[in-house]
């Protein structure tokens, strides 16, 4: 995710330029642009709240010089406003004394900020068509960040240490499917792009929640309400430990027409696992591997009698 802003300086042209990144605010100011005419030098040009002391990364090339800082370094501030999380900071210009005693020019301030969209659902690749229903519309699966209550989708993708965050995954177009929603596996990184690494497992084997003896984030499925949806919860101050910035959460969802040892929702709780449908034995593989030992299944009309889709919430912010 790359978006470009521009910000003016009194010129014709925009001087400043600023690059935003998954986790870094790039903001690229013109050699020549906020002086008279000689060259803007990095001790001139700082990032942040008014604090004389710098911050980032400065690189001098031929044309620009580019700072650069973390989203959330700097003094930087952040806001959600509607679909959107919005980080603000301000580039400050302070024009050194020539050799004669004379400032070439005023100083200047700058606000600059990075723009990202907030995502929450996508829906799944393959046509699913079940049976006694032909010609029904794939299924759409959803993940959502919830209020406290569950009620509703929670307006802000901000947390503070002591918060939990409420996951609801689920088909969004199911009512009369057959089929029942399955977290096959979730992990979250610091980029949207799962690939990106480090990456830090929250479901994993099938449906297994990752607990406090792996050392990682204690994640919790609640009981479940509906065959289409699914809760989860994972505190906040976990997840910090892990990444000081903004985080995505990806999860591989599934609809599987019954319970196995590859579809499944188990916790662990005191000193046994637990699964939210009740049936306890399909969760005893989770501390080795869980392979499925079911012949192939299929609908009525030739269909697989599984569906899947990759979603991703974020970004998730979680302040200290």
């Amino acid at each position: 995710m790359t978006m470009m802003v521009s910000a003016r300086a009194g010129a014709a042209l925009p001087p400043v330029r600023v690059r935003c990144t998954e986790r870094e605010m790039v903001v690229s100011v013109r050699a020549q642009a906020l002086g008279s005419g000689a060259g803007v030098r990095a001790e001139e040009v700082r990032l942040g709240s008014g604090k004389p002391e710098r911050c980032g990364l400065a690189v001098q090339r031929e044309t620009e010089l580019e700072l650069r800082a973390e989203l959330h370094e700097c003094g930087s501030t952040l806001r959600v406003e509607g679909d959107s999380v919005v980080y603000e900071n301000v580039l400050f210009y302070s024009p050194a004394l020539n050799p004669f005693g004379i400032v070439r020019s005023a100083a200047a301030t700058i606000p600059v900020q990075c723009r990202y969209q907030r995502t929450h659902f996508v829906s799944t690749n393959q046509e699913l068509k079940p049976a006694g229903q032909p010609g029904s519309a794939p299924l759409l699966f959803s993940l959502q960040l919830m209020s406290d209550d569950w009620v509703s989708e929670r307006f802000s993708s901000v947390f503070q240490l002591d918060d939990v965050l409420n996951l609801r995954a689920s088909m969004l177009n199911a009512e009369r499917s057959p089929l029942k929603l399955y977290v096959d596996s979730c992990v979250f990184t610091q980029e949207p792009d799962t690939e990106h690494v480090p990456t830090y497992p929250l479901i994993h084997n099938h449906g297994c929640s990752v607990d406090h003896r792996s050392g990682g984030p204690t994640v919790c499925f609640l009981p479940r309400m509906e065959d289409h949806a699914l809760q989860l919860q994972v505190d906040a101050h976990q997840l910090y430990r892990y990444s000081q910035s903004s985080i995505y959460i990806t999860c591989l969802l599934k609809a599987a027409e019954e319970q196995s040892s590859v579809n499944k929702a188990c916790s662990y709780t005191g000193d046994r696992w637990l699964s939210v449908d009740g049936n306890h034995a399909e969760c005893e593989c989770c501390d080795s591997k869980c392979e499925d030992q079911r012949p192939s299944r299929v609908f009525k009309g030739g269909a697989a009698a599984e569906s899947s889709a990759v979603v991703t919430v974020g970004p998730v912010i979680i302040l200290q």
